[in-house]
């Protein structure tokens, strides 16, 4: 019996197509969907140039396309999984097993959360079947290039970090000029970030598709990838944050493209989109991130408070914040906080699941709706960059970039 046979049967997940015999010795899994993708073969390429990581390492390329796709598009695509199961056939590698797939999937469900459920599902199944729970899988992308020691930094870090249940892993966007409007959308990614770690809410975390891996055990255990159209990495990564414990792999590189794009309703590529049109990026104030700071202090400091204690606690906030409060219904959340654990760990624990990161995200739009409108990117990043103690040479936006990479490096 398999570690991961009940996961199989409660969501219904679909089995491996395959019965090909799987090694002892498999440790890792790169899931990679791609639909319409140009760039798969530069993909490949960086991994299979990677060092030996130690284990043996499947690659599973799902090109993929919604069944209502135009004529076509369906070829372009089928054309592409002919191609690289061509080259799966003959590939002979010392590490390496490629797999190549080919799904269609219902308007409804189309998109990039469905194919990386789809091919993770897979990966599972082939790690299930050697009882394998402590196995990796990664999420790549079909348009992003890892460096050489990728597979074995990702390897090395699980194995060094037994009780991580997922990392996100460290990436950088390649640009070739100081005004690429990819430069600010990556500043955004890491003043995010940052900004939410500094204001002291414990979940904070990159979301990019193509820049995290999960232990097999917590994949199964958290009810493996949603099959959202958009932001299926953040859903993901929220739910192994809130329930688990989320790392970060800091000493490789990914580099995921930065292209305009319009084929999800947000992220990269849309994002991509509207800072080259303006020439301009605007986020949530810095001052927004002060006034969250406030409002962890408050939640911190609600561990055994009566009702009007908590109430004059808030009497200090301004009224939108109030609100706010009132909105999520956040003193019956500490009340069944109280009721519901015994000690402070477990106390915070859930009422921090409650207060997840969608309803920090609610907050810092109501704030910048009502007291504090967003800003330049830049301009926030600087002040932000000043508070942490990050040295920048000066406002330009590639300089802030810069310092906060080499920051997250270090």
């Amino acid at each position: 019996m398999g570690f991961a046979d009940n996961y199989f049967v409660r969501f219904q997940a679909e089995p491996a197509p395959d019965s090909q015999p799987v090694p002892n010795n498999l440790g890792l899994a790169v899931v990679i969907p791609a639909y319409n993708e140009p760039d798969i073969e530069d993909t490949l390429i960086s991994l299979l140039h990677n060092d030996d990581p130690g284990c043996v390492t499947d690659v599973i390329l799902v090109v993929n396309a919604p069944d209502d796709d135009s004529k076509q598009s369906i070829t372009r695509n089928l054309t592409d999984f002919q191609h690289y199961s061509e080259f799966a056939n003959t590939l002979d590698h010392p590490f390496i097993r490629l797999t190549v797939l080919w799904k269609t999937f219902s308007k409804k469900y189309a998109g990039p959360g469905s194919a990386r459920k789809y091919g993770m599902d897979i990966a599972l199944d082939r790690f299930n079947r050697i009882n394998n729970k402590d196995g990796v899988i990664i999420s790549l992308d079909a348009d992003a290039v890892v460096a050489k020691n990728y597979l074995k930094a990702v390897y090395t870090h699980f194995q060094n970090n037994p009780k991580q249940d997922a990392a996100t892993i460290y990436f950088e966007h390649p640009y070739q000029e100081d005004d690429d409007p990819i430069i600010l959308y990556e500043l955004y990614l890491r003043y995010f970030r940052h900004a939410l770690q500094w204001s002291g809410y414990p979940h904070y975390f990159y979301f990019i598709g193509s820049c995290f891996a999960v232990k097999v055990s917590a994949y199964a255990e958290q009810g493996g990838m949603n099959r959202k159209n958009a932001g299926e990495d953040f859903y993901f990564l929220n739910k192994i944050e809130l329930n688990g414990n989320l790392g970060e792999c800091n000493n490789t590189f990914v580099y995921p493209s930065g292209r305009i794009s319009d084929r999800v309703p947000f992220g990269t590529g849309p994002e991509v989109k509207k800072i080259k049109a303006t020439g301009s990026y605007n986020v949530y104030s810095i001052k927004c991130f002060e006034l969250l700071s406030r409002v962890v202090q408050c939640i911190d400091n609600s561990y055994g408070i009566e009702k009007s204690t908590y109430n004059d606690l808030i009497k200090a906030f301004p009224e939108p914040v109030i609100t706010w409060m009132k909105k999520i219904y956040l003193w019956d959340h500490i009340k069944d906080a109280h009721k519901n654990t015994t000690g402070k760990k477990a106390y915070f624990k859930r009422l921090y699941r409650y207060v997840d990161t969608f309803k920090i995200i609610r907050f810092l739009n109501y704030a910048s709706e009502t007291l504090y409108p967003k800003s330049d990117v830049t301009q926030e990043s600087a002040m932000l960059a000043d508070k942490l103690g990050i040295h920048y040479e000066d406002n330009a936006g590639v300089s802030l970039l810069e310092a906060f990479r080499l920051h997250d490096r270090g």
